[in-house]
């Protein structure tokens, strides 16, 4: 069973000079200054060189998603009159692409690298022509309603369903075709370029001889990533007791009603009025070394409410006797927001409670457009040397630097290593009502690791 191509007929920017054009409409066009933005104006003709009325004429950016950036484009669009004719008004500088498409939708036209300039120019498009299928496998693993192709720069897109084959259809051009998953409304896996296909025109086939599959990040990440030490993206089946040396339930579990990518992740559930959580602890009994990173992904749910909540963090604890905490590097939340706290009692630059900061990432996770969507953060912690402040610790949220500390005494003059990485999300005001949140894809590693890299092409 195909997919077809679905068309969005949303609006965007325009044209000169630059430009990569297909064999479709003849247009003679122009432009006027006002200001800084200017009026593109010109004529579209058929392929008998008359006037072709009631064209629709799109200039979109050279970089524009149409499921991304459906409802972020301006309305840079027209219809040519009965001589063809079209004109667009305050077109802004950039460079775009130039959408043609004929009265009754056969045919169309693209102009790409459209770079709008202070001189009149004259643009020449040849005839209009009708278009091509594209054809792509996709595996069953990026089979999803979130998952698309794409051609950047014009309104047309497939989304990619249970079926192996995904139609694309694509103007006479020479074309990007790029994939894409839709995590949330409010974000993307970034669009990748799965290949560059020379449409032909009218109705003939393109086979692109790659297949799409999303690949979890703990297939084989030892041979991958040398620099990681632990990788979990709760796809494989398998208790968390045999992963994690410490755990508690309280509402945690490996869950399927959510997930980053893939089809599980770590699923906290809350009852109403629950305060404590549950929790997995990444033991490392040797220690850790001394410099490491750690990722996650992390989600609240539709609707989450709440004020203060714990959620994960790098520490050193004793793990026997009283479990005496070392020293922490932690992320919690604080009214909406997200924080990291380093605390450590035997540092030289400690307060009276312990701690070396208290610092607002300036990150508001919760009553906005976060809530509800997957955000990678990602946390580094450096120890100091015995009896030096030579550490460092950085928060980065969505790849984003948002705190940084050099200089610091982690633990003083005491030598003990890391020996946990933790995830808990211990609700200390206690939860208002039933709600869940997420984790997926944790990394520990010796090096920064940044976003998921989830797509590959075969």
């Amino acid at each position: 069973m195909k997919k077809s191509s679905f068309l969005l007929f949303a609006h965007a920017a325009v044209i000169l000079s630059g430009l990569h054009c297909s064999h479709g409409l003849l247009v003679s066009a122009g432009s006027s200054e006002q200001g800084n933005a200017r009026t593109v104006f010109g004529s579209v003709v058929d392929s008998l060189g008359k006037s072709a009325p009631h064209a629709i004429v799109r200039l979109l950016p050279s970089s524009f998603d149409p499921v991304a950036d459906s409802t972020a484009v301006n309305n840079l669009s027209t219809i040519t009159d009965d001589s063809g004719r079209f004109r667009i008004d305050q077109v802004p500088q950039g460079t775009y692409n130039l959408n043609a498409i004929g009265q009754y939708g056969a045919q169309r036209s693209l102009c790409q690298s459209v770079i709008v300039v202070s001189s009149d120019l004259s643009v020449g498009l040849d005839t209009l022509r009708a278009p091509s299928a594209i054809t792509i496998n996709a595996s069953s693993s990026a089979a999803s309603d979130s998952s698309y192709v794409y051609v950047p720069g014009t309104d047309l897109y497939a989304l990619i369903g249970p079926s192996d084959i995904v139609t694309l259809t694509a103007p006479h051009a020479t074309v990007s075709v790029n994939f894409a998953k839709k995590v949330t409304a409010t974000s993307v896996l970034e669009g990748t370029i799965l290949d560059t296909v020379a449409v032909p025109e009218g109705k003939d086939t393109v086979i692109i001889g790659k297949s799409i599959s999303l690949v979890g990040e703990s297939d084989r990440w030892q041979a991958i990533h040398p620099e990681w030490l632990w990788c979990d993206d709760f796809e494989v089946s398998r208790p968390l007791s045999a992963s994690y040396a410490d755990i508690a339930a309280n509402g945690m579990s490996i869950d399927s009603s959510d997930a980053y990518a893939g089809r599980y992740a770590l699923r906290q559930l809350y009852t109403a009025g629950q305060v404590d959580a549950g929790w997995i602890i990444r033991v490392d009994t040797a220690g850790y070394p001394d410099h490491v990173f750690m990722r996650f992904y992390f989600k609240l749910g539709a609707g989450f409410s709440g004020t203060s909540l714990t959620m994960g963090g790098i520490r050193s604890r004793e793990r026997f006797g009283a479990w005496n905490t070392k020293y922490s590097f932690a992320l919690n939340i604080v009214s909406g927001a997200v924080n990291a706290t380093m605390y450590g009692p035997m540092s030289s630059q400690a307060n009276s409670t312990g701690y070396l900061f208290e610092d607002n990432t300036g990150f508001v996770l919760i009553g906005n457009e976060h809530t509800g969507r997957w955000v990678p953060f990602e946390m580094e912690l450096q120890l100091n040397t015995s009896g030096n402040a030579d550490g460092a610790c950085r928060v980065w949220v969505d790849d984003t630097l948002r705190i940084e500390h050099s200089g610091i005494d982690v633990r003083g003059s005491d030598t003990s290593k890391i020996n946990e990485a933790i995830l808990a999300p211990y609700f200390n005001t206690g939860s208002p009502k039933a709600q869940s949140l997420y984790y997926d894809n944790l990394v520990i590693s010796t090096q920064k690791i940044g976003p998921a890299q989830l797509i590959k092409f075969q």
